[in-house]
């Protein structure tokens, strides 16, 4: 099988290559030149784990360029396209994919950290299906990589490519939205805290934050109040939910995993969005405490997401002084300014 990664960073290199390594050959096309370049030259890279001393060889593949004459050829030969881009990107990748698509009927793979990643890709929404990365990925040394030992690739088993399912590590889910929802307000929102709370304690290292006393001891409160609201609204199980956060607690806690806070907290606006880490769980909350007849400012103020959320706004009001917190909110959350989740923001 021909597979084409659009997206050599990281999480397409360290960790979807290996997925499809054993099952077909594999080309990167990269906006990045300098990273293509380095792929031509060395011809191969290692991909170790943070747990073991296991390196996986990745060999014999393609590098190109977005410019390059040969990809509308590469993609219109490929069987499926996995897209590993910063979620950021999509805007300007949405062109190049509509500039090629004509010469390239073949299903479109997103993987991203979103509750429907295919919704990204806009007006190819329709071709495109969604999938998860769980797993973290890190630069090593050069070209080499060092990842998370997960096994899957989570993908949205409502159109998964059938050329797909023959592939272990790719995972077929018959509810992904649910998933990527716990995900999200599971992972990345403790994520969220963690990275916020830690720039503004002075950490650079995340693990060194994650293990933070008073931010380990936040973490597992606002785990506590997610992993509650997703039984009382969604009836998934206490217990399947609370390992979902035990999992994301370990790896975040993990000193091997030497991921930074400036890579964490990027972004800020995005991540307040109003279905994304942070806003996103905190009406989860809210609705579930509405529904218990519980004061939901109270479970709010409790989950520290309020907390968090004004961290992440003072980080962005540091590239945009002229702005106010319910400005920005009222941007990115699309949230009433009398909604209980802005007022306990804006109290915190």
């Amino acid at each position: 099988m021909e597979f084409t990664i659009i997206g050599a960073g990281r999480t397409g290199r360290g960790f979807i290559a290996p997925l499809l390594s054993d099952f077909g050959h594999i080309t990167f096309i990269d906006r990045d030149t300098g990273l293509v370049n380095e792929l031509r030259e060395k011809g191969s890279y290692a991909v170790g784990s943070f747990s073991s001393s296991k390196r996986i060889e990745i060999m014999d593949f393609g590098a190109y360029t977005n410019d390059d004459a040969e990809v509308p050829g590469i993609l219109a030969l490929s069987d499926a396209v996995f897209i590993s881009v910063r979620g950021e990107n999509y805007p300007s990748l949405i062109p190049f994919l509509e500039k090629h698509l004509p010469y390239s009927p073949v299903p479109f793979i997103i993987c991203e950290n979103a509750v429907l990643p295919s919704a990204l890709l806009g007006p190819l929404e329709d071709s495109g299906c969604s999938a998860a990365v769980f797993a973290t990925s890190m630069i090593e040394e050069g070209l080499d990589i060092v990842s998370e030992n997960y096994p899957y690739l989570h993908t949205d088993g409502r159109n998964m490519p059938e050329i797909l399912e023959g592939i272990p590590g790719i995972r077929p889910e018959p509810d992904f939205p649910l998933l990527m929802k716990r995900k999200i307000f599971t992972y990345n929102s403790a994520s969220a805290l963690i990275s916020y709370l830690g720039r503004k304690k002075g950490y650079t290292v995340y693990s060194d934050a994650a293990n933070d006393p008073e931010i380990s001891e936040k973490t597992d409160m606002l785990l506590e109040r997610v992993d509650h609201a997703f039984h009382v609204l969604y009836g998934v199980d206490e217990e399947d939910q609370e390992r979902f956060s035990v999992h994301a607690k370990l790896k975040f806690r993990n000193e091997a995993i030497r991921d930074t806070i400036e890579r964490n907290a990027a972004s800020p606006l995005r991540k307040l969005g109003t279905d994304e880490r942070i806003i996103g769980p905190m009406k989860l909350i809210r609705d579930a405490a509405v529904i218990e007849g519980k004061d939901p400012r109270e479970v709010l103020i409790s989950s520290f997401l309020p907390e968090t959320a004004r961290a992440a706004l003072q980080m962005a009001m540091e590239k945009d002084p002229s702005s106010t917190y319910a400005s920005i909110l009222a941007k990115t959350s699309r949230l009433s300014p009398n909604d209980v989740i802005t007022r306990c923001i804006i109290d915190a």
